[in-house]
């Protein structure tokens, strides 16, 4: 599990296709790693006006492991939307793909970046299609 800051105002959290324990890595140490960058961009010297989370699932995941992935996904998006009710100030957006889907990320960010997602806040941008 890699949660990157790829833009300062884009954070990326990759979940691997394989993990020894996917509730420990995907739910726990993935969620805890996020929240701590989070908090350190908004306290900041310089606090974005707007933060993305990306979460990056694998392509494809067990029956074994779609609880850990959907509690995982779950744990981002609402402690995401709690930050948009205690920070205001910051445009929260939370994106949802898969790996296959990456690319993708690149044309949600310029949509966020222009003039027509101005009121886009606390809002959940779901890449994925149907889940399996």
């Amino acid at each position: 599990m890699k949660v990157l800051t790829i833009r300062p105002e884009v954070v990326v959290v990759d979940l691997p296709a394989t993990a020894e324990d996917p509730f420990d890595q995907w739910v726990v140490e993935a969620t805890v790693d996020l929240f701590g960058r989070l908090r350190d961009r908004v306290h900041g010297d310089e606090p974005p006006d707007r933060l993305v989370v990306a979460v990056v699932e694998p392509d494809h995941c067990g029956p074994a492991d779609r609880p850990a992935l959907d509690a995982a996904v779950a744990a981002v998006r609402g402690g995401v939307l709690s930050l948009a009710v205690e920070i205001p100030a910051v445009r929260w957006a939370i994106v949802l793909l898969r790996k296959a889907q990456a690319d993708g990320l690149e044309a949600v960010l310029a949509y966020l970046d222009g003039a027509d997602a101005a009121y886009v806040t606390a809002a959940t941008l779901d890449l994925r299609g149907g889940v399996a």
